[in-house]
């Protein structure tokens, strides 16, 4: 039973960061796009898409650092429980 649950322990934090991150991606990137496009800034190309992935990776790791410490601190604490269940 240890074994399994231990195995487990980061799982909810790391599906949670995943989906706060694809997300984030995915909505920075067409609202970028779209802006980008829509005024006339740039035309739908590559550097087109560049810039919106530059933006979305920028907006997704502003987003998923907070989470990510959050899942760390989960991830060591339950290390350190299973390591000494005192």
């Amino acid at each position: 039973m240890t074994l399994s649950f231990s195995f487990a322990a980061g799982t909810t934090p790391n599906i949670a960061r995943t989906a706060i991150i694809n997300v984030g991606e995915i909505v920075v990137y067409d609202v970028v796009k779209d802006l980008l496009v829509s005024s006339r800034l740039m035309r739908d190309g590559i550097p087109c898409h560049f810039t919106a992935a530059v933006a979305a990776g920028f907006a997704a790791t502003l987003v998923a650092s907070p989470v990510d410490v959050v899942k760390t601190r989960f991830e060591v604490r339950s290390k350190l429980y299973f390591q000494f269940p005192l």
